[in-house]
C-alpha cells in the first residue's frame, strides 16, 4: 500500500465522520428558534426542548399561561412559490386561522393564502390555540402535510412547537410562537 493509498483512506474516513455529523446536525438544524426582531415566547413554566417535542418524545412540563395571556403564530415561507413570505397569525380556539390556496377574505385577512401553491389545497389546514398550546391541523387536503418527511394524519391536531417545519405543498413553513 502506498502513502497515497494510506491518505486516500483518511480522507474517506474523515469525510464518512463529517457526513455523519451534518447528519446528525439536519435532524436538529430545522427545529431552531428564529428570533429576528420578535419576542418568542419562552415562558419559564415551561421546558420545552424542540428536539424531543418534534420527534415525539417531548416530557414538558404543562404550560399555563397567566389569565387572558395569549400566543401568536409568527410563519415564514422558506421555499415554494411564496418563499420569503411571512405571516403574524392570532389564533383561538374560538377563531381558527386557515392556511389553503383560496383569496378569499378569512385566508387574506385572518390566514395563509398560498395561491400561488399549485399543490395546496383551497382549505388546506387550520390552526388554533387551546389551553396554552399552538396546533395544526391538516382539514383533508388533497397532497397531504409533511412533518419530518412524514405524511400527518388528516383531521389529527399536531401540537406546534416553535421553531418546527412543515411541508404544506411545495412549500415550507417554519414556526415560531411569539407573545401577543
Amino acid at each position: 500500500e502506498t502513502d497515497t493509498d494510506t491518505d486516500t483512506d483518511a480522507d474517506t474516513d474523515a469525510n464518512e465522520n463529517t457526513d455523519a455529523n451534518a447528519n446528525v446536525n439536519a435532524d436538529t438544524e430545522n427545529i431552531a428558534p428564529i428570533t429576528n426582531n420578535i419576542q418568542v415566547h419562552n415562558d419559564a413554566s415551561t421546558s420545552i426542548d424542540p428536539v424531543k417535542a418534534a420527534l415525539g418524545n417531548e416530557n414538558e412540563t404543562e404550560r399555563k399561561p397567566k389569565k387572558g395571556q395569549f400566543y401568536n403564530l409568527f410563519i415564514e415561507v422558506q421555499t415554494g412559490p411564496h418563499e420569503g413570505a411571512t405571516y403574524l397569525l392570532k389564533p383561538r380556539s374560538s377563531r381558527p386561522c386557515d392556511i389553503g390556496r383560496s383569496k378569499g377574505k378569512k385566508f387574506q385577512q385572518r390566514g395563509v393564502s398560498l395561491f400561488k401553491d399549485s399543490e395546496v389545497s383551497t382549505c388546506h389546514g387550520k390552526f388554533e390555540y387551546k389551553a396554552g398550546r399552538m396546533y395544526y391541523t391538516d382539514t383533508g387536503s388533497t397532497n397531504g402535510t409533511s412533518f419530518m418527511g412524514e405524511a400527518m394524519e388528516d383531521n389529527v391536531q399536531m401540537e406546534i412547537i416553535c421553531g418546527m417545519v412543515l411541508g404544506v405543498g411545495d412549500s415550507e413553513l417554519k414556526f415560531t410562537i411569539v407573545d401577543n
